[in-house]
């Protein structure tokens, strides 16, 4: 779906070890056209991923190959990849100021859930920290066709369940 291709590009593109050689007198602009660039190629290959796993399904499945549904799996990819332009025009290719450290991006935990046998399990978009005042918070990701109200947001069980989940991990306080 879009929202996966997104976040592909956007993974790619902001991972804090992705580094280059440049000259200091290189401009910043730059350095955000190499970031999106990668960002587009990450999600391109996820996209082609995608392609090659529908024919495959359709071929084990003993069905034709559906060209409306590889024509729907383009215009995905084509809406993804709008999206990966609007997010670094609006958020620059990191998507968060110099001051914000980003060390785990797209990172799968496992956190026991006290007083049960279970466990919670998701994926951080990112865990970031305010190198000014020591804060950690959790950044999540989403694609919505229309703005989401933001108190309401907020307040999705998602975002309170990570930021728990990386506190636990981390033994200090997670917004």
């Amino acid at each position: 779906n879009v929202g996966t291709l997104v976040h592909a590009g956007i993974a790619a593109m902001s991972d804090p070890k992705l580094t280059r050689d440049v000259d200091t007198a290189m401009i910043r602009r730059d350095e955000i056209a190499w970031r999106l660039a990668i960002g587009c190629d990450a999600l391109h290959a996820v996209a082609r991923d995608q392609v090659t796993e529908y024919i495959r399904a359709s071929e084990h499945a003993g069905t034709d190959v559906s060209e409306s549904d590889l024509a729907e799996l383009d215009d995905q990819e084509h809406r993804a990849m709008l999206l990966l332009h609007n997010y670094v025009e609006r958020y620059g290719a990191l998507g968060y100021p110099d001051f914000i450290r980003s060390d785990a991006i797209e990172q799968t935990f496992r956190v026991p859930i006290p007083g049960t046998d279970g466990f919670l399990i998701g994926t951080l978009d990112r865990l970031m920290q305010n190198t000014e005042t020591g804060e950690w918070f959790v950044g999540e990701i989403k694609t919505y066709k229309t703005t989401p109200n933001y108190e309401t947001l907020k307040m999705r069980p998602q975002f309170t369940a990570y930021a728990w989940a990386a506190q636990q991990l981390l033994g200090e306080p997670v917004r």
